[in-house]
């Protein structure tokens, strides 16, 4: 840190706490304070004036539990291991409240639903932990709600079982119990040092069963609705550090895990492209003594830079190895230099890709991208089974989504990664830019594309490996009592 650079960071002021609000499937796009008119999100876009807007955000995979475990590490995903929701966090790498622990922080987290279940490692660091699930994310009428458990040590069919099964009993919890449980916590520990991870499920599609009914529209039509009712419980919240007088002591930070397609590209949800609609998120950081209000930040950042910034901000110790960095240079107005936005996607759910040469294949598929100042680079790639040749595609109960080739042809394992594609696009400017609204500028040999391609090629190559899931002996004995062990 340059002798400038050291004299500002000691006249910040430092927040005694900190809250992290993550709200599941949140589009930047989709809110008031992005440029939004479709819906209003008053609670959000308070914390937007009153502090700083990143503009252009990403998270670097459109799945839950590998994005948090992003942010809750401050690496990549192939850093830190945890790539789909079948992968559990190792203990190589500490968390972000372990590190708040080291300055005596209480800490605890309230989450909504099951991709973050603490089976899959996200609770290491916090002393409270409180996932109390209770509603079906896929509703059935009339039926009833069990009590599931996420089975991890069975081997990976016995997981998506189980996790299958979660969804039709207790999937998530709805936003207004998340804020009431973590009112509750701020109370009882409002007069010691805390750090609180708050995760709301949020717009996250919903699904009814109704035979002959097809969710896609839906699903759209919900998205504003559903938003504006976790706007309202992320209201209460922030209405609650007013009434405790926090709002001085406190950074609150509030992003998404991913976005979330409504439609484009053919596709409803998320965790099938790497396109903007899955991969933008909002940022927002909200601390009065530091942060000026109505900050806005246009440099491209990331998922992984949140570590960094909260740790920076509290003074915490910053551990080695990060692929994030702090924002506050960028927040107090210094010019931050271009760093690499990467993202990936392993084994997304089917998709239908055209594939120059081999027309539409199908299949399940291996995404890798980075973007770098205004250029956007994808490579895309099927992975087994694939297949080609199809006259049509069944639908998901979506109603909306191509999943099963109907008449194809299955390819030989070994030939679908040669079946894929290259994409790159000049994103300008600011605004939630499309990849369909440019055209694809992607050449053997360009010196962009080889250059952005060698970025993504050098984090890929110090991928790891995820922990093995074993189960401690709490666990163990509360599947046992539900039946899921001997």
């Amino acid at each position: 840190m340059g002798t400038f650079a050291a004299v500002l960071a000691l006249r910040r002021a430092t927040p005694r706490n900190a809250i992290l609000i993550t709200i599941d499937t949140l589009r930047a796009d989709r809110l008031s304070c992005y440029g939004y008119t479709g819906s209003q999100t008053p609670a959000i876009d308070r914390l937007a004036q009153q502090g700083a807007r990143f503009s252009v955000a990403y998270c670097d995979v459109p799945w839950t539990t590998a994005s948090l475990a992003s942010v809750l590490t401050g690496t990549f995903s192939p850093r830190h291991g945890v790539e789909h929701f079948y992968n559990r966090l190792t203990d190589a790498r500490p968390t972000l409240a372990e590190v708040l622990k080291t300055k005596d922080s209480a800490t605890g987290a309230v989450v909504g639903s099951y991709a973050v279940d603490s089976v899959f490692g996200l609770n290491r660091g916090f002393e409270t932990y409180d996932e109390n699930f209770d509603t079906p994310q896929f509703r059935v009428p009339g039926a009833s709600i069990e009590d599931v458990p996420i089975v991890m040590d069975n081997g990976r069919d016995a997981q998506a079982d189980s996790i299958t099964k979660k969804l039709f009993n207790n999937a998530y919890r709805p936003d207004r119990e998340v804020t009431a449980t973590a009112v509750d916590w701020l109370r009882a520990h409002k007069d010691h040092p805390f750090f609180l991870w708050v995760h709301y499920f949020g717009p996250h599609e919903r699904i009814t069963i109704e035979p002959g009914v097809m969710q896609g529209e839906r699903i759209i039509a919900d998205y504003d609705r559903d938003l504006r009712e976790t706007d309202s419980a992320v209201g209460e919240l922030l209405d609650a550090l007013d009434a405790l007088a926090l709002v001085d002591q406190t950074l609150v930070v509030l992003h998404s895990d991913h976005g979330q397609a409504l439609g484009e590209h053919g596709i409803i949800g998320h965790g099938r492209t790497l396109y903007e609609e899955a991969v933008r998120i909002p940022l927002l950081m909200r601390f009065a003594p530091t942060i000026g209000a109505g900050t806005v930040v246009d440099t491209v950042v990331r998922n992984v830079d949140i570590f960094p910034t909260i740790v920076d901000l509290l003074r915490a110790p910053m551990p080695e190895g990060l692929d994030g960095r702090s924002l506050m240079p960028a927040i107090e107005g210094k010019a931050l230099p271009d760093a690499p936005a990467y993202m990936e996607l392993i084994e997304s759910t089917p998709i239908v890709l055209d594939i120059a040469g081999s027309g539409e294949c199908s299949g399940p598929s291996n995404w890798l991208g980075v973007r770098l100042g205004s250029w956007k680079y994808m490579d895309a790639s099927l992975a087994a089974p694939c297949f080609t040749g199809a006259s049509r595609y069944d639908l998901d109960m979506l109603g909306i989504n191509p999943t099963k080739p109907v008449g194809a042809k299955e390819l030989p394992a070994e030939q679908c990664p040669d079946l894929g594609r290259h994409e790159l696009y000049q994103l300008t400017g600011t605004a939630y830019g499309k990849e369909t609204d440019n055209l694809n500028q992607f050449k053997d040999g360009s010196a962009t594309a080889s250059h952005l391609e060698s970025l993504v090629h050098d984090i890929v190559s110090h991928r790891e490996k995820s922990a093995g899931f074993e189960l401690d002996e709490e666990q163990r004995n509360k599947l046992r009592s539900l039946g899921y062990l001997q």
